[in-house]
């Protein structure tokens, strides 16, 4: 495969790639001039943006030049780290949020290209791990946001699908009320993973629970626009099937050119405390949404005969 330049066309043998750049915008916080500095900002920043837009293209080769992996679209307290563990054991990368430090990075007041630019190849190296002809990779919503970033640098942004293609995609997916509370006991404890270690349970809270549920079903709505903007076909996978048989990840495996027998060499992460009393609150939960379902079509039900005619 040749180099890549901003404005050239490569096509592979599985997928068009388009590295083509688009009208280049900048992020507000590129724009501001800076303390001590007498060029224009425009200018100045257009320089410092090709550093970021550079980095960007040689991931995006990179990936596309990679033979094996997979790419995990799911929502947060889907089982995601569960997921990573045995795939990152069957020689198709590492799965994992590796796109999280390049998010960090720009949300701080004190973002520069120079690192968001190592932050971009970051990704590429933690997906890759001690292997150099595959890549893998968890992705959430926020897919979104890199896709706006990679517009406002001049790029387009269906390069991040595009790149990625030809590799194996998988869409987790877990039941939305599970999801729910899992996701209420970690915003609440603040404790996301199991290495946090022992902590009191929330009080049950159904109103901040249904805040969640809608939330999940709003990223399992975004995950199946994306798919068919970029006519991708992911396994679909859900963690329960996971929790019951993890041998059932043996097909991604061999289609992502893995290794399938290190599935039984993965090194899992500790399950989650309080599974118990998740458990009890996902029960009252689905108490409240049958409830909640049946007031509302009860309400529906006097509307229609307060219209109806006499």
């Amino acid at each position: 495969m040749g180099s890549i330049g901003e404005n050239n066309f490569h096509q592979s043998d599985s997928d068009r790639i388009w590295f083509a750049t688009l009208p280049v915008r900048y992020p507000a916080h590129l724009l501001e001039r800076k303390e001590g500095t007498n060029a224009d900002p425009r200018t100045f920043f257009s320089d410092q943006s090709k550093l970021l837009r550079a980095s960007f293209l040689d991931f995006f080769e990179a990936v596309s030049q990679r033979s094996r992996g997979v790419i995990i679209a799911s929502s947060q307290r889907c089982g995601t780290h569960l997921t990573g563990a045995y795939l990152g054991a069957c020689e198709i990368g590492v799965p994992g949020e590796h796109f999280l430090e390049y998010l960090n990075a720009r949300r701080s007041d004190s973002a520069e290209p120079d690192r968001l630019a190592s932050s971009v190849r970051h990704v590429l190296n933690a997906g890759s791990g001690e292997l150099q002809s595959a890549f893998s990779l968890v992705l959430m919503d926020y897919a979104e946001q890199i896709e706006s970033d990679l517009e406002a640098i001049g790029l387009s942004s269906s390069l991040l699908a595009r790149s990625m293609k030809h590799l194996t995609w998988v869409w987790l997916r877990r039941d939305w009320v599970d999801v729910a509370v899992s996701h209420y006991f970690a915003v609440k404890t603040g404790a996301w993973e199991s290495e946090h270690g022992e902590h009191a349970p929330p009080p049950y809270a159904a109103d901040e629970i249904y805040r969640w549920w809608r939330h999940v079903q709003a990223t399992d709505a975004y995950w199946e626009r994306y798919f068919q903007r970029y006519s991708l076909n992911p396994i679909e996978l859900h963690y329960e099937q996971l929790i019951r048989d993890p041998a059932i990840l043996t097909g991604i495996v061999a289609r992502a050119g893995g290794n399938p027998e290190g599935l039984n060499k993965a090194r899992l992460p500790a399950r989650m405390p309080h599974a118990q009393c998740k458990q009890l609150y996902a029960a009252r939960f689905r108490q409240f949404l049958a409830e909640k379902r049946s007031a509302e079509l009860y309400q529906r039900h006097q509307e229609r005969k307060a219209h109806a005619p006499t």
